[in-house]
């Protein structure tokens, strides 16, 4: 077990019957650690000089120190794409870095003051909380940030439980626990795209859209054909009445 020691500079290493075994000298104020079962290696972030240290847990030797963010304080490992997740609380940003080179190789923003970050096996996303506003950032594995979870209170902690598929979330202000349930992991599918009969029918039953100007008339055509002039003969057979408004939209499309 490997325990980080921010008051000086080093990482104590405790084995398997509870005994301190070795003390290994790393950066100034280490805070995070997180452990690569890909290549064996321990990750240190060192919040005081903004880098993270690389102990080879062979032999508990540093063989790396990387330049991070600001303040670097939560780190966590992704197996999916092999990258460590470091969040960086003094510049609002994670720190990506390919494992398998142990270089930086992608800057996240999240929100303001992140601490805190785990890994979701269920499906595939990092969690990072961000004690400034109250939120958790979902980091898909292409580094995108796709969701925001509201309704904590200076997260920092979180952690997840295989046994319920739970994220667990340390509320310092409120000294609470939050449970995240699948119903808030699961950021919300994007709709299906509407079809043109779809998009005619909104138009037909929304008479605003429906004016003779030459900037309206070309909104009208680009919704309803999607760019696309082959699309303009299939939107024309759809219009189906002798309505003013069916005749005007066959007007504007040139039917």
């Amino acid at each position: 077990m490997y325990v980080t020691n921010s008051g000086d500079g080093t990482v104590s290493i405790i084995d398997t019957s509870n005994t301190l075994v070795g003390t290994i000298v790393v950066d100034r104020s280490p805070r995070g650690i997180a452990y690569n079962p890909d290549n064996q290696n321990m990750y240190v972030s060192n919040a005081g000089n903004d880098t993270v240290s690389i102990i080879r847990s062979s032999d508990n030797m540093i063989i790396s120190i990387i330049n991070v963010g600001n303040r670097p304080i939560g780190i966590a490992y992704n197996p999916d794409n092999q990258n460590m997740y470091v969040s960086n609380a003094g510049n609002d940003t994670l720190s990506v870095i390919d494992s398998t080179t142990n270089t930086v190789i992608d800057t996240v923003t999240v929100e303001d003051e992140p601490i805190a970050i785990a890994y979701n096996p269920d499906n595939g996303y990092m969690y990072e909380t961000s004690v400034g506003d109250n939120t958790i950032s979902v980091i898909r594995s292409d580094n995108i940030v796709i969701y925001t979870i509201m309704g904590v209170d200076e997260p920092y902690g979180i952690a997840y439980n295989p046994d319920n598929g739970y994220m667990y979330v340390a509320n310092n202000n409120a000294n609470t626990v939050t449970v995240i349930g699948e119903e808030s992991l699961t950021p919300p599918a994007s709709p299906e795209p509407k079809t043109i009969g779809e998009l005619l029918r909104s138009i037909i039953q929304n008479p605003l859209y429906v004016t003779n100007s030459i900037d309206s008339a070309n909104q009208i055509r680009d919704i309803l054909t999607d760019n696309y002039s082959d699309n303009d003969k299939l939107v024309c057979d759809l219009i189906k009445g002798d309505n003013q408004l069916t005749s005007n939209i066959r007007e504007i499309l040139k039917c």
